[in-house]
């Protein structure tokens, strides 16, 4: 690349209340920024687990192959009463390893970095956190779930340059999809 040439780099980060449809958005962004730019996906989701159909915490699902990280271990567990446990070592030593061979593959290939999502689990995990804004300075491509609050974060990741977040509403969900892709 020579000096007068700047990298290009398309992040976009959705936030939100819960339950109002982020991830089910993410999934359409990601299929059609994959289809665009013609990208494989890489990274991470955090999905649901439950027992008897009520929802008892979350895990972290790799999207990389290979490595010698276990998928799909908890991030959080809920105990009930609206109190919850951070598994913090999941994001230090899976999700780390997630991102970084993620980063890897982004240097030999195009590729869409997924990171859905990111909230207040990881604020305890900055061997994590790193990894994350270093994949953010060198992926081209990425987009994820950043989940509304304060700390401090989330912020570092909303205030970037090269990051765009759009705030989904009840009102904006059924076509804030078009909004993202041709401004």
């Amino acid at each position: 690349m020579s000096g007068k040439e700047k990298k290009q780099f398309i992040h976009i980060f959705l936030t939100g209340e819960k339950q109002i449809g982020k991830s089910t958005l993410l999934r359409k962004l990601r299929k059609e920024l994959c289809q665009k730019y013609h990208l494989t996906e890489t990274g991470f989701e955090t999905r649901p687990y439950k027992i008897n159909g009520s929802c008892r915490g979350h895990y972290l699902h790799g999207l990389v192959p290979g490595g010698t990280f276990h998928n799909d271990c908890p991030v959080t567990i809920r105990l009930g009463g609206g109190r919850m446990v951070f598994a913090t070592e999941t994001f230090e030593t899976s999700g780390k390893e997630i991102l970084q061979r993620s980063l890897k593959l982004s240097r030999q290939k195009p590729v869409l970095l997924v990171m859905d999502e990111i909230g207040k689990a990881e604020r305890d995990a900055l061997g994590f956190q790193r990894q994350v804004l270093e994949c953010l300075d060198e992926a081209p491509y990425a987009a994820g779930v950043l989940r509304k609050g304060d700390h401090g974060f989330l912020k570092a990741i909303a205030r970037r340059p090269d990051v765009a977040v759009y705030t989904v509403t009840r009102e904006n969900r059924n076509t804030l999809l078009e909004t993202i892709l041709y401004p």
